[in-house]
């Protein structure tokens, strides 16, 4: 037997050891109210930008980048539908990705996070005046679709961390209650 090995079943020894003194099986603890809370403000990057997108998005797009209105309906319509794709997408990618010593969401996280912003950024962006309509119709559409599928790529991970919370079901149920608060229906 290794060394790993050994101290590995060590490990498992202890905890069923722990598990059997404090009186209570495997899951059945309940989440500390500041794990619930420390889940929750995971959701707030997808909340705010969602929030934000909802109700600005359009009225920059307007009144700033002064684009008709059916090219800023195609946008926001398009991105959507997009979304719709990339959701269940990244859930099948996620499934099949492999583990990491940080898990197998959180390299998910990490890595779509940077990416999110610049995206995020990059919506708000104003290209230059000499761009034709077509070309800024589609700069917008382009990064609207990439910030959807970086706001995938980091929500469907997210999501699925629930399941890693520990306790009960109705526990976790109250975590993602305190991480629901839909800003995106304001």
């Amino acid at each position: 037997m290794s060394c790993c090995e050994s101290f590995t079943e060590k490990l498992e020894a202890l905890r069923n050891v722990l598990w059997k003194r404090s009186g209570e099986q495997r899951g059945s603890r309940r989440i500390p109210l500041m794990r619930k809370i420390c889940y929750a403000v995971g959701g707030v990057p997808h909340q705010v930008t969602s929030a934000a997108i909802g109700i600005s998005l359009q009225i920059f797009l307007l009144d700033v980048v002064q684009m008709k209105a059916s090219s800023v309906s195609l946008i926001l319509f398009l991105s959507r539908v997009w979304d719709a794709v990339t959701d269940p997408l990244v859930g099948y990618l996620l499934t099949r990705s492999t583990w990491t010593p940080i898990g197998k969401l959180t390299p998910w996280l990490v890595v779509s996070t940077p990416f999110g912003i610049l995206s995020y950024v990059l919506l708000w962006f104003v290209p230059a005046d000499s761009m034709s309509e077509a070309a800024c119709v589609l700069w917008f559409l382009t990064v609207a679709c990439l910030f959807q599928t970086l706001m995938s790529c980091y929500n469907v991970p997210y999501v699925s961390l629930s399941m890693s919370l520990g306790g009960r079901q109705r526990d976790r149920d109250s975590a993602t209650a305190y991480s629901v608060l839909d800003l995106g229906d304001v």
